[in-house]
């Protein structure tokens, strides 16, 4: 999408979600302005059957029931930040001053009939709590209970998106038997299954007909859980510092090696190199042949001579080797070989580059003919 295509759709959302209002809108009130194509939506979010054909002035007095209704689920399901800024309306008489950032958070709150926005005294532009939902809300958010709760859901999506960073795809038992066994406690399968998988989040998604959850990146995630099939040693035991480390958002390993790889091209500055970084491993653990990788990392480098080029390649094939793979079940292909090795049993080769191969180094001669000729990998 172009930049005006994207000023156009800002310019439109902003005049949908910022008309005038007044500080004393009740639900009612909100609703009425909204279209009855919106309507629907928050319908459909709170997963109400039966009343999609009444007309406008109905729908709106069963949206009403419904929202309150729901209040538990709708706020349980929030994650900590979207609590955190409903906890702030709260304690601010129902109103907050906007900001673009919330823009995401808005759109969820308003889908599910808790906060609204809009301007106030033709200047302010605020997202807003109707006036009668401010207390029911406030007795919930504040509540102690729902609060520990709200944390635990914290720590159960940490800890998913921990064991999916190194195993890219589980089915729903076995991530809850996993997370207990990270908890050291016993968790109650339906709250595991509403609280912490089905809960909307940016890291994995669940197939609910199946029953697995996946890392969004993943892209094959049956092709990666049939790859998994056949590895007989158990997943690659996961401790919590290992979550900790996962959820810190900061590069560590292999992604480590490869960012420092990259920063060795003056020309590549650190965000670049972490951006290209994150896709290369992506890439890797989704199945990415070596070499292709290989290939895709020649683009960003002019090497002078053979010896600099031989040195790249043994360097990233090291880093390769050293890389956590989703269809051996977190394992690197170093520990699965010497896994292997131990039991006795045929060494898995991942991805070698074919000694016929044309040379990635992108001489056009056959990889036996130029690069692999010092075996370099």
């Amino acid at each position: 999408m172009n930049k005006d295509a994207m000023l156009d759709l800002y310019s439109k959302l902003e005049n949908k979600l910022f008309n005038k209002i007044k500080e004393d809108y009740n639900l009612k009130d909100f609703l009425t302005i909204m279209t009855k194509e919106e309507l629907n939506e928050i319908r459909k979010k709170l997963e109400l059957k039966g009343i999609s054909n009444l007309k406008k002035q109905e729908l709106i007095v069963e949206l009403q029931n419904g929202i309150l209704n729901s209040l538990d689920n709708t706020i349980n399901k929030l994650n900590n930040e979207e609590k955190e800024i409903l906890k702030s309306l709260v304690e601010n008489k129902g109103t907050y001053l906007y900001n673009e950032k919330m823009v995401d958070s808005l759109i969820k709150y308003r889908y599910s009939g808790i906060v609204f926005s809009g301007i106030i005294n033709n200047q302010d532009k605020v997202m807003i709590i109707p006036q009668d939902l401010i207390l029911p809300i406030k007795e919930i958010i504040l509540d102690s209970p729902t609060i520990e709760k709200a944390k635990c859901n914290k720590l159960w999506i940490d800890i998913i998106r921990g064991l999916l960073y190194y195993y890219g795809v589980l089915d729903i038992e076995c991530a809850h038997k996993l997370t207990a066994n990270l908890c050291c406690k016993k968790i109650d399968f339906y709250d595991y299954l509403m609280e912490a998988v089905s809960v909307e989040n940016p890291f994995y998604k669940y197939n609910s007909e199946e029953r697995i959850i996946y890392l969004k990146e993943v892209e094959k995630p049956f092709y990666i859980m049939h790859q998994q099939s056949k590895i007989k040693s158990d997943y690659l035991p996961i401790t919590m510092d290992m979550v900790h480390e996962v959820c810190s958002d900061e590069l560590f390993g292999s992604e480590k090696e490869i960012y420092n790889l990259l920063l060795e091209n003056p020309k590549i500055n650190e965000s670049e190199a972490r951006e290209i970084t994150k896709k290369l491993i992506i890439e890797i653990r989704n199945g990415r042949p070596l070499k292709d990788s290989l290939k895709n990392l020649f683009e960003f480098f002019n090497f002078k001579n053979l010896s600099e080029a031989n040195r790249f390649i043994n360097s990233v094939s090291r880093i390769y080797s050293k890389t956590i793979m989703w269809n051996l079940k977190g394992y690197t292909p170093y520990e699965m070989n010497k896994i292997n090795n131990n039991k006795g049993t045929t060494v898995i080769k991942h991805n070698k580059i074919g000694r016929n191969d044309p040379c990635i180094c992108g001489s056009g001669k056959k990889y036996k003919k130029c690069c692999g000729a010092k075996k370099t990998i």
